[in-house]
């Protein structure tokens, strides 16, 4: 009798010694999925509205905001949040802080919150006017052996353009003077019949840099067969854009799939939110990638 209740216990032992382990590793279990699902679940994701200064909300008031909130949380799959500034200066720092995660800064604002890599934000889209040349990119050019060797050393040179139409002559010049070139007296200044005059008149020595969108530069140097290039005794000493008067920025940290799928519903907007864009970019075209520093005048 004694040999079966010792078994009876032993018996009793191990059922509960089971049930603990059981209870534990349900415990366990569910633990590892709250933690699973706070880890899919992604934060909020947090834009500047300029205005009223106020706290984040999942609503923003005014329409248009309201319009880019909603279409954002829905693109994005996850909670978007409206947050007050009086001045994008205010939105910059709360940017380079970490406190919000879009904001539209213009020149002033960016330099204000420590420019570029130092305050950790960069620009990620910017507006393009509706009618105009845009942001083209352009390229100095001088003959091999000659000078100017930068922009800021071109003080006195001859400079020579394209032509007289906006992507040959306005554009080129407004980069070129937002990346150090002295504003050029008109003496100093040709403009040539198209490309190929202008590279003409640059190796016959009557400029001694022309100033060209970047991809005439390419179009006129490009060989009969492919991979010639007929400007070898020409020398690229600059390139680059105007800077931007606005753009809407982000956090250089933003993780990259993040980024990109931000990038491709913001270029589409104008097609797919009419009154989100509009709010985002009045007058403007559409709103096109940029690169990290476009605020920066020089950048």
């Amino acid at each position: 009798m004694m040999r079966v209740a010792v078994l009876f216990a032993c018996v009793l032992g191990v059922l509960s010694t089971g049930s603990l382990s059981s209870a534990s590793a349900q415990s366990s279990s569910s633990e590892a999925a709250t933690e699973t699902a706070r880890v899919a679940t992604p934060a909020p994701f947090r834009v500047a509205v300029e205005g009223a200064e106020g706290a984040c909300t999942a609503s923003a008031g005014e329409p248009g905001a309201e319009a880019l909130r909603s279409h954002l949380e829905h693109r994005l799959k996850r909670t978007v949040l409206a947050c007050g500034f009086a001045t994008k200066s205010a939105a910059g720092a709360a940017l380079a802080a970490g406190d919000v995660d879009l904001a539209m800064l213009d020149g002033p604002a960016f330099v204000d919150a420590g420019a570029g890599a130092a305050s950790g934000i960069r620009a990620l889209v910017a507006p393009r006017a509706a009618a105009g040349v845009g942001r083209i990119l352009t390229v100095g050019v001088v003959r091999g052996e000659g000078k100017p060797a930068s922009l800021k050393e071109a003080g006195t040179a001859r400079i020579v353009y394209a032509g007289t139409a906006p992507p040959f002559y306005a554009g080129p010049r407004a980069a070129a003077l937002d990346h150090g070139l002295a504003p050029p007296t008109a003496d100093r200044e040709v403009t040539a019949a198209g490309p190929e005059a202008a590279l003409s008149a640059l190796r016959a020595g009557e400029a001694d840099l022309m100033l060209l969108h970047a991809s005439a530069w390419q179009r006129v140097c490009r060989g009969e067969r492919t991979g010639d290039m007929t400007c070898g005794d020409l020398k690229e000493i600059w390139r680059g854009r105007s800077s931007a008067s606005v753009a809407w920025s982000v956090r250089l940290d933003m993780d990259r799939e993040t980024m990109l799928r931000l990038v491709g519903v913001l270029v589409a907007l104008h097609l797919e939110n009419r009154p989100a864009f509009e709010w985002m970019a009045p007058g403007a075209g559409e709103l096109t990638p940029t690169e990290a520093g476009a605020l920066a005048v020089g950048g």
